[in-house]
């Protein structure tokens, strides 16, 4: 078996889960415990508040994942993504 510059291996992303911000790095999982910026300039804060670069703030969901580029994806692909999150 050989790789396929690592495919498989899990993005680096953050995620909300129970109510708690996470940060999957290489693999490893831990608590969110400062605001991190992504590539495109958004930021997200360890209580899950996330300011677009265009200054729109919203709440990550439970469930929600975003990877390093700033782009949110569903882990549960039956979820409705975008229905309930417009304020």
């Amino acid at each position: 078996m050989h790789h396929h510059n690592g495919m498989h291996k899990m993005k680096d992303c953050v995620a909300m889960k129970g109510g708690k911000m996470w940060v999957m790095k290489g693999g490893e999982k831990s608590e969110m415990t400062q605001t991190m910026t992504m590539s495109d300039g958004t930021t997200v804060m360890a209580d899950g508040t996330v300011k677009n670069k265009d200054g729109k703030t919203w709440m990550m969901k439970d469930g929600q994942m975003m990877d390093m580029n700033g782009k949110v994806m569903m882990k549960d692909k039956m979820k409705k993504a975008k229905s309930d999150g417009m304020k």
